[in-house]
């Protein structure tokens, strides 16, 4: 059941803190991803590098892209079915799904957020026993949605953060 809510919700992006970026990508410290088929833009960090397509296919639920930075964390990023992105109704469902069923994890926030492509939503987490930072952002894309997900470690939120910013669909 927690899968099934996971992925229904999934299609979107991850802000680690939800916050303001305090770090931004600079031009000459930016590269800028290109989604298949020209599906989406996302800037990043050039200490980030873009899993190979090839190691994708080889990945479980073939996802559009993967960026690491090894110690840093990871964002990986797939397409999903149309989710309706009420932020009041999705934030409700989230925290009763981590008080109910989520327990042992510890729900950092939950909510709506206005970036390049318009509203998204987004949530936080972390593990039980653990430091890094768990972010999902669902974005609406015509028909479909795309859905975010990060693991950063500490210090690295805000790189997360301004990447899910900037993801752009096409």
């Amino acid at each position: 059941m927690r899968r099934r809510w996971i992925a229904a919700c999934a299609s979107a992006v991850v802000a680690a803190g939800v916050a303001a970026a305090a770090w931004e990508l600079t031009s000459s410290g930016a590269k800028t991803l290109t989604g298949p088929g020209d599906a989406f833009t996302l800037s990043y960090p050039s200490s980030w590098r873009v899993v190979p397509q090839a190691t994708l296919a080889r990945l479980p639920d073939h996802p559009e892209a993967v960026l690491r930075s090894v110690g840093v964390g990871s964002v990986t990023i797939s397409r999903g079915m149309r989710a309706d992105l009420d932020a009041s109704v999705l934030r409700l469902q989230v925290v009763a799904d981590f008080s109910e069923r989520l327990e042992d994890y510890r729900l950092l926030s939950a909510g709506g957020l206005e970036t390049r492509a318009g509203a998204i939503f987004v949530y936080s987490y972390l593990e039980p026993d653990a430091r890094d930072v768990h972010t999902v952002a669902l974005v609406p894309a015509g028909n479909h949605t795309f859905q975010l997900d990060s693991v950063a470690a500490p210090g690295a939120g805000k790189q997360v953060e301004t990447m899910i910013r900037s993801f752009r669909p096409h």
